[in-house]
């Protein structure tokens, strides 16, 4: 049996941090939306019993760290079975990024995993493995368009944009998001708006009014800390962005646009001046 499952990316539209938790993680409200950017999982079975992770990038590591590994033996240990699996991961979606990379690359893993083995599981008993390995799991599990609280695993589903697209910046380094949290705590904002603006717009298929409510609790802490993040994404308003705004907890910073040629012709132009750019339809 070999398949081959799209792993999408993730942009944030909104992101507040509503609390710290007992256990040390914190709640959230994060507004979600798709990308057409996708990785490519290859599940296959192999003889060996163990686990096997191949990759052309050499950033990623292909043992116990990597979310994808990791999500391959949960399921193999729910299912007790000791049946070997390979996995190959094409990697398209920037590393570290705030894009949900590595978390989309574990949840294609399970929902694949489950396709292969005739679905042993229940959705609800894959998006629970998936919540125990990241938070951003379940989302990349269910895609689309969603209201996310709780640590990421309590989702209300949203309508999606019909026609909106993502220029997207990736500053080519990361930030790493226990330490974005830690500097949120010591520096981050109270402003704690409602996702509901941002959830309306969504529901009104309005990219200008997306625009108007777009907001990330991380981006000051990021800003202070990578001052290029800022620089980026006041270069996308410039450039005719209805909007903008760092991704996650960064480095990503994208761009919306309500047509597909202004937004290729902006990361025509910045691949031009070698900053890397990627062009994407929200789906």
């Amino acid at each position: 049996m070999n398949i081959t499952v799209s792993a999408n990316a993730k942009i944030n539209l909104f992101l507040d941090i509503t609390g710290k938790r007992e256990d040390g993680y914190h709640n959230i409200a994060s507004v979600m939306h798709s990308l057409d950017l996708h990785d490519s999982i290859n599940l296959t079975f192999n003889r060996e019993e163990r686990i096997i992770i191949t990759t052309g990038n050499p950033y990623i590591p292909t043992d116990e760290r990597n979310i994808a590994y990791k999500s391959a033996a949960k399921f193999l240990s729910e299912l007790k079975t000791t049946q070997g699996i390979s996995i190959n991961i094409t990697k398209r979606i920037p590393i570290g990024g705030g894009l949900g990379g590595s978390s989309t690359d574990g949840a294609a893993v399970l929902s694949g995993l489950n396709y292969i083995f005739r679905k042993p599981f229940s959705d609800e008993e894959l998006l629970k493995m998936g919540a125990s390995l990241s938070a951003d799991i379940p989302f990349c599990m269910k895609k689309g368009a969603a209201l996310c609280e709780g640590i990421g695993e309590i989702m209300t589903p949203l309508p999606t944009f019909s026609c909106c697209y993502a220029a997207i910046i990736n500053p080519r380094f990361s930030l790493n998001t226990k330490m974005m949290y830690e500097r949120y705590d010591s520096e981050g904002d109270n402003a704690h708006p409602s996702p509901e603006p941002m959830m309306a717009a969504l529901k009104n298929n309005s990219v200008s009014d997306a625009a108007k409510y777009l907001y990330n609790a991380f981006e000051y802490p990021a800003g202070t800390l990578r001052p290029a993040v800022l620089r980026f994404k006041e270069r996308l308003l410039a450039e005719g962005a209805v909007g903008a705004l760092m991704s996650g907890s960064g480095s990503c910073v994208y761009g919306l646009f309500d047509n597909l040629s202004d937004c290729n012709a902006l990361c025509e132009k910045l691949t031009f001046e070698k900053i890397f750019a990627i062009a994407a339809r929200v789906i």
